[in-house]
């Protein structure tokens, strides 16, 4: 169990977040209008990522968890040549700008930061 899972403010919506970025990947067109939206979410977490200092290795870790099922945090870290520490926050940063892009400020009671 992840350290991110133990905090009870996720409340559901975290495991949710997780399963839209790995579907991400294997949807080619969304079938339906939640399918587009979690889709959206997922784009709109990217580019907002991206545009982070060192924002590609942002998201080479994403890559590497969810659409490469390759690496775990901890393996993605050190392939990645950072702390396991910072690949978590990373990691929790990109599940909770997806969920904002998703839910919108609505989500921000408790505040996601």
């Amino acid at each position: 169990m992840s350290f991110a899972s133990k905090d009870s403010r996720h409340r559901g919506w975290w495991g949710y977040m997780k399963w839209c970025i790995r579907k991400y990947d294997t949807i080619a067109e969304p079938r339906t209008e939640l399918e587009r939206r979690e889709l959206e979410a997922v784009d709109t977490a990217i580019e907002h990522t991206r545009s982070l200092t060192n924002g590609e290795s942002h998201l080479e870790l994403v890559r590497l968890i969810y659409w490469k099922r390759s690496h775990n945090v901890p393996g993605a870290a050190m392939a990645l040549h950072v702390s396991e520490r910072t690949a978590l926050r990373w990691h929790g940063d990109f599940i909770k700008a997806v969920a904002l892009a998703f839910f919108g400020p609505a989500l921000t009671d408790p505040p996601l930061y």
